[in-house]
């Protein structure tokens, strides 16, 4: 049996294992994990640290950097933002696709403060300061 059989065989009992410090860790629900199981683990406690690790060093994904962008860009529209401006000659000023929110505050707001935290919010995510003209029928995303 192969590690990786091993490691399917485990989770599909619903067995977590992972690997902590260099030790074997395991989750178990009751009754999952046989002695015939246990065995096979201790036999290849080792592999499959080295399985484990290897498969958590390979997984991470490499840190979101912000793209390199002047202002006044004019870029492609994803397939989704691509769906939504169609969406949107069809129906124009529809707010089918918006989601509506309530926030209760209690107490003095300090409004200086409210608007300071919401510029912030804006100027890091730049979805929030796209829009999308149209030129020849063809929609562009514009990043302020």
């Amino acid at each position: 049996m192969t590690i990786f059989t091993l490691i399917n065989k485990v989770h599909s009992r619903g067995i977590r294992l992972w690997e902590e410090k260099g030790q074997l860790k395991l989750k178990t629900p009751k009754g999952a994990l046989t002695d015939d199981l246990r065995e096979q683990l201790l036999a290849n406690k080792d592999d499959i640290i080295a399985f484990l690790h290897q498969l958590s060093a390979t997984a991470k994904a490499p840190p979101i950097e912000p793209a390199e962008r002047s202002a006044g860009d004019n870029l492609p529209l994803s397939f989704a933002q691509e769906r939504l401006w169609f969406i949107d000659q069809l129906e124009p000023g529809s707010a089918g696709y918006n989601i509506p929110g309530a926030v209760s505050v209690s107490g003095a707001l300090d409004s200086a403060r409210l608007e300071q935290v919401l510029n912030l919010i804006i100027a890091r995510h730049e979805t929030l300061r796209t829009h999308f003209p149209s030129r020849d029928g063809k929609a562009r995303q514009v990043i302020a």
